[in-house]
């Protein structure tokens, strides 16, 4: 019986020392001040269109500054809101570490095309081909393009030809411009010469690309590469030069 009383006075002032712990920690915890910023952007080596100084100017121009600030009183929710607003950035992740550091995790956009209307209007689209602002900070070297239809399923086209552009090492380090027709049909621009490439319409363009490639490396060096001044691919299995 006796042995029973002991375990059981044991329980009790366990649970006691264990809230105790607990609601000091808590009281400790909640005492606890930002010491330090830490923001890592993502890919940010390869794709440097968004840096930590600038997200720092940002939290700052929104009156954010969280040094010295106890960890209950910081808005995590608002700093993401704050920063997935950055026409940049597609998604911020926000979290206070027990050593009173404010980690800032950050996913760019990263943007494929440059795209300018016959209305004026300018735009990127990115990887997942939806649109963006265009931050005239932020220097980016994609292709251009000059279009006159912009609905969705002109831009699909668009989206669909730079992504193919930008995963071959070959036509992304030719292509300059892409060309839209008020008929939809689409041109390439190098960025060396006068040679126009004419697609047509936004179909099988893996197809072409690769035809056009095989007529490059294969006809071009022994036909000479300053005797057309277009080549087309609209015609279905054909490759159609005109001479200068």
């Amino acid at each position: 019986m006796a042995g029973r009383v002991f375990i059981w006075i044991g329980s009790v002032l366990m649970a006691g020392y264990v809230l105790f712990s607990v609601r000091l920690y808590s009281r400790q915890q909640n005492e606890l001040q930002v010491q330090r910023v830490c923001i890592k952007v993502k890919d940010s080596v390869d794709h440097p269109y968004v840096t930590s100084k600038e997200i720092g100017r940002l939290l700052k121009e929104n009156q954010l500054q969280v040094i010295d600030k106890k960890l209950i009183e910081v808005d995590l929710s608002r700093i993401e809101r704050v920063i997935d607003n950055h026409s940049m950035v597609k998604k911020a992740e926000c979290f206070l570490s027990p050593s009173g550091c404010l980690c800032i995790k950050i996913d760019q956009r990263i943007p494929v095309l440059r795209v300018y209307t016959g209305g004026g209007e300018a735009f990127f689209l990115d990887e997942e081909g939806k649109k963006m602002k265009i931050n005239k900070r932020v220097p980016v070297d994609v292709p251009v393009a000059l279009v006159q239809k912009t609905d969705s399923l002109s831009l699909a086209g668009l989206f669909e030809l730079a992504r193919l552009i930008n995963k071959d090492d070959f036509w992304d380090a030719m292509i300059a411009q892409i060309v839209q027709e008020s008929s939809g049909k689409l041109s390439l621009i190098p960025r060396l010469g006068e040679l126009e490439i004419r697609l047509g319409k936004a179909e099988n363009m893996e197809y072409k690309l690769r035809a056009l490639r095989c007529f490059y490396e294969e006809a071009l060096p022994r036909l000479g590469w300053d005797r057309y001044r277009c080549i087309s691919t609209e015609f279905e299995n054909q490759i159609v030069c005109t001479k200068k």
